[in-house]
């Protein structure tokens, strides 16, 4: 038996997902409760990679507002999620993470041990995330463009 795990897993947080991946529960696999604000960041930061999934029937309602603290931790993005996404369009134009297609256990498998092998890469890839942070999306530039789309509203109403 191993006393420490090559590859660990740590599911934080809750949510309706949560339920269905209990059961996996072992030396691989950690779940932990929902943190508060404050700890969010020692959360993130304690990874190597993070987790953003979306489903398809949410596609084009909602982006994962969990992408968006992976990248301000600076670590690379595994997405599993529909290709049209945001999440995918961000990952495919700058390389910040991965995406592996719904239902792919084996794709996700193999890019998995492929991650663990390559550490440096890791490294690189959260780091290309922060950058990505910065250029797109921190508050500041959100709000940039949340005026930017009022203006233009205001604009069109006026003619």
């Amino acid at each position: 038996m191993l006393d420490e795990p090559a590859i660990e897993f740590v599911f934080a947080g809750g949510g309706i997902g949560m339920a269905r991946i209990r059961g996996l529960d072992s030396i691989f696999v950690r779940f932990q409760g929902p943190c508060s604000y404050s700890e969010l960041n020692a959360v993130l930061n304690s990874a190597d990679i993070g987790l953003v999934t979306q489903t398809r029937a949410s596609l084009g309602c909602v982006v994962p507002s969990k992408f968006y603290g992976i990248l301000a931790a600076g670590r690379g993005v595994l997405y599993i999620g529909p290709e049209e996404s945001t999440v995918a369009r961000v990952i495919h134009e700058t390389g910040c993470g991965w995406i592996v297609k719904l239902g792919d256990s084996e794709g996700l498998a193999r890019l998995i041990c492929k991650l663990h092998a390559d550490r440096a890469r890791v490294r690189e890839v959260g780091a290309r995330a922060r950058h990505v942070f910065e250029e797109r999306f921190t508050r500041e530039k959100g709000v940039a463009r949340f005026w930017q789309l009022l203006a233009g509203l205001d604009d069109k109403m006026t003619n």
